[in-house]
């Protein structure tokens, strides 16, 4: 016990000592360049160290400064260090130049209560409903309930903000993440006029336009992986698209086993308590909780999650002709397992506990723990896209993966009959090639088969004569797009058009057939009725 206790002095004191040695180090580094970067005895006298960490990787200690006017913080008035052997290496600076002579008062008019409705308003949210403080830091530091409005609570804080060169303004710096979790905005509310002066939104959308496809090299590009395999008793497999694949486009799912890294995560992707064996046998563990989101409840335990067993076993059936509810447990796997590999490839990049990264637990290695990805597939918030949410470290970031329609287009253009003359939206696919530059003109043809249901080109087709250029008309449904498409090109067909089976929206169609040349769109339930008609 009396070694113990010596031994916990002696880190402490290493841990105040370091402290020490990096402020004394960055003080004295402001004071030697002072001139040169134009900074004021005032500018520079008064900031606190907002994080610091060690790097694994280069041994250097990186520290990041907020600069301070009496006693309050300028929002972006920041700096960063990299430190090694006592000496400044790297320095980034965005520290405001005559503080004293550009912020004349620090004391508010408009109080934090009135700043959240202020906010509100000009984001064009719901007012609050129920509005309290919650937690009170300091005069100038409190946290709100959700109010109604946030799907998080509402930090709230005084600070100063750099608007213009010579323009720095009292506000209340604030976040408030939207109830359809589409934007998590930090904003800076006037501390007197409520103007709203500043804002940044924490959540990253993606949108990716169709003809992206056309230049994907569609062929299998599966290549082995150098890992840091873990030694786990389970089998711990997973039914993916393993990286480096980019997509279903672009190779085969197949069985990954024990794929945790054994340093980035030492324990396996399904352990919380950093104790051997899994604390969840479903897609949830200390890095991310992957789950169904069709609802938008942005709730993880409403949530469906696939469970791999005692085993960890996470084998489901994927096909991309399916609705894509029958294939959910196959998507969520694969969402997390790409979850746990970013996690675990960034870690050697410096993207660790101290320097920040997303874990429920941090094994006791620096950085705020209980900020693991919350990883929603199937989003119910939208379609087309995907969003990152990445709050400040401690705080759950949020993934939304939407189902992909593709990109509508007038990719279809009817001549005749009169009418139905028009161009008609529809959707591509990720095998074969894009759409030509040049359009495709060519009569169309209804295919028919020997099997009911006779119009979906999965059994041999009967009317391969008819087919010969000219563009070839199939229902969706019973079997793969690829083999629709891969048989209407074997009887000389120059594109194919597939019919929606359902009154919804058309889909990008997924598969993969290399021997696939010609182009082929989804169109709309409706209007390939109107067609078919045409066509009797």
């Amino acid at each position: 016990m009396k070694k113990s206790f010596l031994m916990t002095l002696f880190l402490l004191g290493s841990i105040v000592m370091t402290g020490q040695n990096s402020t004394s180090i960055i003080q004295q580094y402001l004071e030697a360049n002072s001139e040169v970067l134009k900074l004021s005895t005032t500018d520079i006298k008064d900031w606190t160290i907002t994080d610091q960490h060690t790097s694994r990787q280069s041994g250097a200690t990186y520290v990041y400064i907020r600069q301070q006017y009496q006693g309050i913080g300028i929002f972006n008035g920041v700096a960063n260090f990299a430190i090694k052997h006592g000496k400044v290496v790297s320095f980034g600076n965005r520290l405001v130049q005559n503080i004293d002579k550009k912020a004349s008062y620090a004391t508010p008019t408009l109080n934090p209560y009135e700043a959240i409705q202020s906010a509100a308003q000009q984001l064009n949210l719901l007012s609050p409903s129920d509005l309290r403080v919650l937690e009170a830091t300091s005069s100038t530091k409190f946290l709100y309930n959700k109010a109604g409005i946030s799907l998080e609570n509402i930090p709230v804080e005084l600070m100063f903000q750099a608007i213009a060169e010579d323009d720095v303004r009292l506000v209340w710096n604030l976040s408030i993440y939207t109830l359809d979790a589409n934007h998590w905005w930090s904003v800076r509310i006037d501390a007197h006029t409520g103007e709203l002066v500043h804002k940044n939104d924490w959540v990253t959308h993606c949108k990716v336009d169709h003809t992206v496809f056309a230049r994907c090299n569609h062929g299998n590009t599966k290549k082995s992986m150098k890992q840091s395999i873990g030694t786990f008793e389970l089998p711990n497999s997973y039914n993916v698209f393993p990286l480096p694949l980019e997509s279903p486009g672009h190779g085969d799912r197949s069985i990954v086993t024990d794929p945790a890294d054994a340093t980035a995560s030492p324990y396996g992707w399904h352990d919380t308590d950093g104790v051997d064996g899994a604390e969840f046998t479903t897609t949830r563990g200390n890095n991310v909780f992957a789950y169904e989101d069709a609802g938008d409840t942005n709730n993880p335990n409403a949530g469906f999650s696939p469970d791999g067993g005692e085993t960890l076993e996470f084998d489901f059936p994927y096909n991309p002709g399916d609705n894509p509810v029958e294939y959910q447990p196959a998507a969520i796997t694969n969402l997390f397992y790409l979850n746990n590999m970013m996690h675990d490839i960034w870690y050697y990049y410096g993207f660790d506990e101290a320097s920040g990264n997303f874990q429920f637990s941090n094994y006791g290695h620096g950085g705020e723990d209980g900020d693991y990805v919350l990883a929603e597939a199937q989003d119910g918030s939208g379609t087309n896209n995907a969003n990152f949410a990445t709050p400040p470290d401690g705080s759950n970031p949020r993934m939304q993966m939407y189902l992909w329609y593709g990109g509508f287009g007038d990719f279809l253009n009817i001549h005749s009959p009169a009418a139905i003359e028009g161009s008609y939206p529809a959707t591509d696919a990720v095998f074969g090639p894009g759409l030509p530059e040049t359009p495709i003109t060519a009569e169309v043809v209804l295919v028919e088969d020997d099997t009911d249901p006779v119009n979906d080109g999965c059994e041999t087709i009967l009317n391969g004569a008819d087919l010969a250029g000219k563009i070839a008309l199939v229902d969706r449904g019973e079997c793969n797009f690829t083999i629709k498409v891969l048989s209407a090109q074997n009887q000389g067909a120059v594109a194919v058009i597939v019919v929606n089976n359902t009154d919804g929206a058309p889909i990008t169609m997924g598969g993969t057939e290399g021997q696939i040349t010609i182009p082929s769109i989804m169109i709309f339930k409706s209007d390939g009725d109107l067609i078919k008609a045409e066509l009797e």
